[in-house]
């Protein structure tokens, strides 16, 4: 049996740490391959020269690596007591178009997807009735987080048996507030709870 695939959407121009810190202990605890998604766009693009284009997407890829290299370091402080960085099942996924483009094909290219979807996606600027049509065809599990005001950092400081405690205290909590969806299974219940909710 192939194993899970965490689908996590980041937009490298908002605050992504929370979601990254989760998705890295949500994947550890499942075993699971971590695929860190993002998408850049060109609005204008049609009217760079090909040089230009290749120039603004190599300038796109190292804000994402830039992104990157942040949101590891938040994980290390807070989650991490700065110990070496051992999870190395993790895979840097960058499309040009939306967000919404780069979820609806990468769900079409991965097979076992949990889909890691904040709120900002299925709320006014994020995934469109488009997407949430394709997220509701295909067959892939849909991990809902809660607002994340109410993730709690550690306290990188305390001994080690006492920051792991609460480090999975942390998790546990942001499961139990998260919902699951199995697609296309759940559709309904996910109209509900979701679509009308926001």
């Amino acid at each position: 049996m192939e194993k899970k695939k965490v689908l996590l959407p980041i937009d490298i121009t908002k605050d992504n740490n929370k979601e990254f810190a989760f998705a890295i202990e949500f994947a550890k605890r499942t075993n699971s391959e971590i695929l860190i998604l993002a998408a850049y766009n060109f609005p204008y693009g049609y009217l760079l020269s090909a040089e230009q284009h290749k120039k603004a997407i190599e300038e796109e890829k190292e804000k994402l690596y830039l992104s990157i290299l942040e949101l590891k370091g938040y994980y290390q402080c807070w989650f991490n007591q700065w110990k070496p960085f051992k999870y190395d099942k993790i895979r840097y996924i960058v499309k040009e178009g939306s967000i919404e483009e780069a979820i609806t094909s990468t769900i079409k290219e991965e097979k076992n997807i949990i889909l890691l979807l904040h709120q900002f996606y299925y709320k006014k600027n994020g995934v469109s009735d488009a997407t949430i049509v394709e997220l509701f065809s295909s067959k892939i599990s849909i991990l809902a987080l809660p607002g994340l005001k109410d993730f709690f950092e550690t306290i990188p400081n305390l001994n080690s048996e006492i920051f792991e405690s609460q480090k999975e205290s942390i998790l546990d909590k942001m499961l139990r507030d998260s919902e699951i969806y199995n697609m296309p299974e759940d559709i309904n219940l996910f109209r509900r709870d979701i679509l009308l909710a926001s």
